[in-house]
């Protein structure tokens, strides 16, 4: 892994531009969500590329970070450009969503949470999500023929 310690990002006054990768990963009908303690909306997990990484690379390297386990990247699922605010400033981002495998057997598979983790500094929390109220929850199940894996 090529890796410059340069996140790629790139930043003008209030305005921010974000490459993020984003992982996927269901359990029945649950998805492993995170948010940063002190935020009131949770996420799916992920971070930001280093410049000379690939997207792959990213992930695996973000969720080694985030929550101590070597993740299998299946395959990309779509990519997003989204506009928001956040802490007062506006942000740009290109995110790539990859549906990844969960090492058998860890915790997040088995129990609902929630767990602490930490990226950075940042405490977070995890915990597993109920697809019955996400609003997507349709678009998860055109992609998987049988349903989310």
């Amino acid at each position: 892994m090529v890796s410059y310690k340069s996140m790629i990002r790139y930043e003008n006054g209030r305005n921010i531009f974000n490459y993020r990768v984003v992982g996927v990963a269901f359990n029945d009908q649950s998805v492993l969500l995170h948010k940063a303690e002190g935020d009131d909306f949770w996420v799916l997990p992920g971070g930001r590329v280093e410049f000379g990484e690939s997207a792959e690379q990213a992930l695996i390297r973000e969720m080694r970070e985030e929550i101590d386990l070597k993740v299998e990247i299946v395959r990309l699922l779509w990519w997003v450009e989204n506009f928001f605010t956040y802490e007062n400033k506006r942000y740009h981002e290109i995110a790539l969503y990859f549906l990844m495998q969960l090492p058998d057997g860890c915790n997040y598979l088995i129990q609902p949470g929630p767990f602490q983790a930490e990226d950075g500094g940042i405490a977070l929390i995890l915990s597993a999500g109920c697809l019955a109220f996400a609003p997507t929850a349709s678009i998860f199940s055109a992609d998987f023929a049988s349903g989310p894996p």
